[in-house]
């Protein structure tokens, strides 16, 4: 089956025929005729079984691009699941006109709100910050028609079940609904039997991911060095093309923006550009007259490009199956290719689940070294240095050789970063040095406050103590 002989739209046929899509996935080519009749489904699926575009094509074929209200509303476990749904959702109404608004925590309400009252008709957000809008009177749930409910056993993994049902409670009993999960639990199964009576059951079996001929590594580095290890990544491989995914929009430009600056051939690739300035950076890419090109998932889909020499994950995807789309760029056509993705601290832990979804090996590597002076300067990033509970840990070059007590440290500490005594932590004298603990977000204030200057009538120099604990 191929998309255009299904009942669809010819701006949605555009917009998938941009987006590269040509045939359904198996999970899609039963979901989507089965949605399109307004029916309830219950679909168990794998990562990397195209699960978004299931309920995404449904969405933007039957809610009307005008109108008033929040005609559907898809329910997702986290900020970065709910940018990626938004922007493939509006990706696919890019020629409808539908308004797509990304709703969760973490950011201000001011910009959600703007959204919504400019006539937002698909909400895709996270269930707590849902609820706080509607609770606030910002949303009003009464209208919906579609609710989708996409990766529904994370959402239970994450203590959300009873948001859920709250949520589930507020739109219309007649709205037609969708549940997507890779697992099926017993209260998972107990809420389809509860809001979804009489719903279509689709399961999916998995298909294993592999990324072959193709070397991948990862790069430990922190957040607000990302832009040093990319510089120190393409000074030291001289790509022939490499292609830099980013999370969002916002953060491609930005990435662009800081490359071009230091003298990349680099532009930017992403669902907000107008298609002549995308057909135009293609161009570019094609005429090898752009060497890097920073972009997003979505927008990524459908580039053709004959190869590509380099990926490097700058932000790691939430998702293992956009990890398979992302490094299939690389290694094609019996030609090398390396991928290398970023993971900071606190994503390490899914990187295995990554490798294990694809089937691959993802091996560690530093940051290379380039025999030049760096343009782009490395910083302390005090996040990436914090232990598990959010404390960074210092060492101080004076101890007990300098007649120092505990107390006199801990007051001069206290004194010369401005703190008062309950912000820092334990303090421990040593013969020649000592250490102590600070919260993470005091750290840089204590740095500027103590490294270099004069305590207890010393010069002192402060170092950061790395902590795996």
């Amino acid at each position: 089956m191929r998309f255009d002989e299904l009942p669809l739209s010819e701006p949605l046929l555009r917009a998938l025929a941009e987006m590269g899509y040509e045939e359904p996935t198996p999970i899609q080519e039963q979901a989507i005729p089965i949605a399109l009749r307004r029916r309830d489904i219950v679909g168990q699926a794998q990562t990397g079984t195209g699960k978004t575009a299931s309920f995404g094509i449904p969405i933007v074929e039957l809610v009307e691009a005008q109108g008033n209200g929040v005609e559907a509303l898809v329910l997702v476990p986290t900020r970065e699941l709910a940018e990626q749904v938004g922007e493939e959702l509006g990706e696919l109404a890019r020629f409808k006109g539908t308004g797509i608004v990304p709703i969760y925590g973490g950011v201000s309400f001011g910009p959600q709100l703007k959204g919504l009252k400019e006539g937002g008709r698909v909400v895709v957000g996270t269930p707590g910050r849902i609820m706080d809008h509607v609770r606030r009177g910002n949303l009003d749930l009464r209208h919906v028609r579609i609710l989708v409910l996409d990766e529904a056993d994370r959402m239970l993994d994450m203590g959300f079940i009873d948001d859920i049902k709250w949520i589930l409670k507020q739109v219309p009993k007649e709205s037609q609904k969708m549940l997507f999960s890779a697992t099926m639990p017993g209260i998972i199964k107990g809420i389809s039997r509860q809001f979804l009576p009489d719903h279509e059951t689709i399961q999916v079996s998995e298909d294993r991911l592999t990324v072959e001929g193709t070397d991948q590594s990862y790069i430990k580095v922190g957040y607000r060095n990302k832009v040093w290890a990319l510089y120190r990544v393409l000074e030291a491989e001289k790509p022939e093309l490499a292609m830099v995914f980013c999370r969002t929009k916002h953060e491609a430009d930005k990435v662009a923006k800081l490359l071009k600056g230091h003298g990349f051939a680099c532009e930017a690739l992403h669902g907000d550009m107008p298609q002549g300035a995308r057909n135009r950076v293609m161009q570019g890419v094609r005429d090898s007259t752009i060497k890097v090109l920073v972009t997003t998932n979505v927008a990524a889909r459908g580039i053709d490009v004959l190869h590509t020499s380099h990926v490097i994950n700058y932000d790691l995807p939430e998702d293992p199956e956009w990890y398979v789309h992302r490094v299939g760029r690389t290694g094609r056509m019996g030609r090398a290719g390396k991928a290398i993705t970023f993971v900071t601290k606190e994503e390490e832990k899914f990187l295995g689940d990554i490798a294990q979804t694809a089937g691959t090996k993802i091996e560690l590597r530093q940051v290379p070294e380039t025999g030049a002076r760096d343009k782009v300067q490395k910083v302390l990033d005090f996040f990436e240095y914090a232990d598990r509970t959010g404390m960074v840990h210092f060492r101080i070059d004076i101890g007990r050789k300098d007649n120092v007590s505990m107390m006199q440290l801990f007051q001069a500490l206290s004194r010369a970063s401005g703190l008062h005594d309950q912000d820092l932590g334990k303090v421990q004298v040593y013969e020649g040095y000592s250490e102590f603990e600070v919260p993470r977000e005091l750290a840089r204030r204590v740095y500027q406050g103590v490294h270099r200057r004069v305590i207890l009538g010393k010069p002192v120099r402060l170092a950061v103590v790395e902590r795996k604990y």
